[in-house]
């Protein structure tokens, strides 16, 4: 498929989890997604410019999260998809596939209004 725009410059994503998420990925040692991830068929990351909105979106201002960072060249390439957001036209990196924790860089804990990347 091919990408809406060139983000071969982007070399780190996100995924924001909520604690209890967080703690069944580190048991498991694979993450598979949240129930609307499954719905859609791929997990949903973000660029680091994203975090913040998406955060304050989904957990709210005062709401505890836990930032996974990716580095890119750890995740499978033709499962990365960029692909545009259909209400806002904003393109979003959603992955078509499951997430190890072998592959998670670096972790941010906190609330979100206190996320700084």
């Amino acid at each position: 498929m091919k990408q809406p725009d060139n983000f071969d410059h982007i070399t780190k994503l996100y995924r924001l989890l909520s604690p209890e998420e967080w703690a069944n990925f580190q048991k498991a040692k694979i993450y598979h997604g949240s129930s609307f991830d499954r719905g859609t068929g791929f997990l949903h990351f973000s660029m680091s410019e994203q975090v913040k909105h998406i955060a304050e979106k989904f957990f709210g201002t005062a709401g505890h999260i836990i930032i996974v960072e990716i580095t890119r060249s750890k995740l499978k390439k033709e499962k990365l998809i960029f692909e545009k957001n259909t209400p806002t036209g904003e393109t979003y990196p959603h992955y078509y596939g499951s997430l190890h924790l072998k592959n998670v860089k670096q972790i941010f804990e906190g609330l979100t209004s206190e996320i700084k990347l």
